[in-house]
């Protein structure tokens, strides 16, 4: 057996009798549940896409059609996505508090909890770049308006479309009233077009050229990373260092006391949670233990650690202040948890980490491709507080039905309608549906072989083999042939 194999324990389904979301006193929350013994980060990828989801050990699928309160999973594409107003007001809130100290009003503070392109031209020489700048100061005027005439010459060498014959006369009518009250106006132009031609060829520079140094000169927009790493003074108020651990490393288990001194603050003050509730032990169970197997990268880069589970922290002079529970897997980072002191709570730092958090995607994208999503978790329609994390686009909700992802603004209406639905179209059906149980991996006292194996040997009962088959359907083909389950005699 390969020491990446997963090892999984299927427990069926479960109803719960209370419910985060709504808090309704008689909720119908209902979930399949397994507990991974061991899980190896292909196989908890593929089962995101299927809608589990892991707290601790303890893997879970919420039964959507009827549970109370629809989880559906959601991703963003982090290579694409743009940051908001109120996202950059977050960012200059904390930069802002970095630099001077000073907080920021409450009036201030949000409600709500794309890379650039490089130039493959050839750039100028220093001499020339400084000549171009030069005459444009001079001819602001002029250069504006050869960028005008280049427009405006190829707006009208474009073809129009749907232009109706009315349209047609009325547009004529107006260019014959122009000309009739202007007819000097284009001569004029074109003059001052050419005598800027003239002074721009006495220096050895051709309208194309100035035209290019003109558009070099506009702002670029600022990326997300631009606004994450904007300097700070030589002397700022505070420092904030951000640091991912392995919850497998030694570093890690060095921070743990402090790191759950925050969960606690956190829990008791934000969540309301009683003391008797947050102790470190259930803290460990729920955020530090991982079924994950760690991955090492084939690449020797400094920035990527491997694939496994990892606890991102933010420790603001030294001292830790967040932290950000997060499994790096190979298609995506799935954001588990986040808590924080809540004495920085009017830093909204709940949105300045999921920025953060997108960042890292867009990094390790660049040493690893295929991993560019940003799982957030489960997206609740029903919950308006949980509905913050559609305002990271582009973003896609998986379909329940066919496990395939849709964007989220055309489930939207479909959620306004029933909180339950499915996304897909109907032509779309689901592949992985029909598992032959025969083929589910198994393991059974030591032995790894097949349930159809199993089935010859030990004559397993009606009821064991419908569990099994619901198994299969939940986890998926894939999954259901490589991960292990276990069974008992």
């Amino acid at each position: 057996m390969d020491a990446d194999t997963s090892i999984v324990e299927y427990f069926g389904e479960t109803i719960s009798s209370s419910c985060g979301y709504c808090k309704t006193t008689d909720p119908d929350k209902f979930t399949h549940g397994m507990w991974a013994h061991k899980l190896s980060t292909e196989d908890y990828n593929a089962l995101l896409d299927r809608g589990w989801r892991r707290s601790g050990k303890y893997l879970y699928k919420p039964t959507l059609n009827r549970t109370c309160c629809p989880q559906y999973t959601i991703r963003c594409d982090a290579n694409a996505f743009k940051p908001t107003k109120k996202h950059k007001r977050v960012l200059k809130i904390v930069q802002d508090y970095l630099a001077t100290g000073k907080q920021p009003n409450k009036c201030a503070i949000p409600a709500t909890g794309g890379d650039r392109a490089e130039s493959h031209e050839m750039p100028l020489t220093k001499a020339t770049s400084k000549s171009v700048v030069g005459t444009l100061r001079e001819e602001t005027v002029t250069t504006s308006e050869l960028a005008a005439v280049q427009t405006t010459a190829a707006s009208e060498n474009k073809p129009k479309e749907n232009v109706t014959h009315k349209e047609v006369c009325s547009e004529d009518a107006a260019k014959t009233s122009t000309a009739t009250r202007q007819p000097r106006l284009g001569k004029k132009k074109e003059m001052r077009k050419q005598r800027a031609l003239q002074r721009l060829a006495k220096k050895g520079i051709d309208a194309e050229t100035a035209q290019k140094m003109r558009l070099a000169k506009v702002p670029q927009p600022k990326s997300l990373e631009d606004r994450l790493e904007q300097a700070l003074p030589s002397k700022p108020a505070h420092r904030l260092e951000i640091q991912c651990e392995s919850v497998k490393s030694a570093a890690f288990k060095g921070t743990l006391t402090e790191s759950f001194s925050v969960y606690r603050r956190y829990q008791m003050t934000i969540h309301h949670d009683a003391a008797t509730d947050c102790d470190k032990g259930s803290f460990v169970d729920f955020l530090v233990g991982s079924p994950l197997n760690e991955k090492k990268p084939s690449s020797s880069s400094a920035d990527f650690a491997g694939f496994g589970s990892f606890h991102q922290q933010y420790l603001l002079d030294g001292k830790i202040i967040a932290v950000g529970v997060l499994d790096i897997l190979p298609h995506c980072v799935s954001a588990k948890y986040f808590y924080y002191d809540p004495a920085y709570q009017f830093l909204s730092l709940g949105t300045y980490s999921a920025l953060v958090e997108i960042a890292l995607v867009r990094k390790l994208a660049k040493i690893v491709p295929a991993l560019r999503w940003y799982y957030m978790g489960f997206y609740i329609d029903s919950c308006p507080k949980m509905r913050y994390k559609g305002r990271y686009l582009p973003s896609d909700l998986l379909c329940p039905e066919t496990f395939t992802w849709v964007p989220i603004e055309k489930c939207l209406p479909k959620l306004a309608v029933s909180k339950y639905a499915r996304f897909a179209s109907n032509d779309i059906a689901s592949t992985e549906d029909d598992t032959n149980i025969d083929q589910v991996a198994v393991l059974c006292n030591g032995l790894v072989t097949t349930y159809g194996a199993l089935r010859q040997l030990k004559n397993p009962t009606v009821q064991d083999g419908a569990e099994v088959q619901e198994y299969a359907r939940l986890v998926g083909s894939t999954c259901a042939k490589r991960m292990l389950l276990y069974r008992q005699e």
